[in-house]
């Protein structure tokens, strides 16, 4: 998608179980999403969320659709 035109906006929903290095899909994408395993309803959630169809917070939050903590983007520090 990104050889097609780099002006698409890439967004990657990374459905895992556990905290994965993605240093590479960070560098890829426009937006990530960690949606953990969302469950057999919780797809279409996120899929609201993306396309603007449900907001997660206020718009007046400056912390809108963001993560409570840091996402580490490699494992440097570990």
């Amino acid at each position: 998608m990104r050889e097609a035109d780099q002006r698409i906006p890439l967004i990657s929903v990374l459905l895992s179980g556990r905290p994965m290095i993605i240093e590479e899909l960070l560098s890829l994408s426009t937006a990530t999403i960690a949606a953990w395993l969302p469950g057999t309803s919780g797809g279409q959630g996120i899929v609201d969320a993306i396309v603007g169809n449900y907001i997660i917070k206020p718009k007046n939050d400056p912390k809108k659709n963001t993560l409570s903590v840091d996402w580490p983007k490699d494992m440097v520090l570990f």
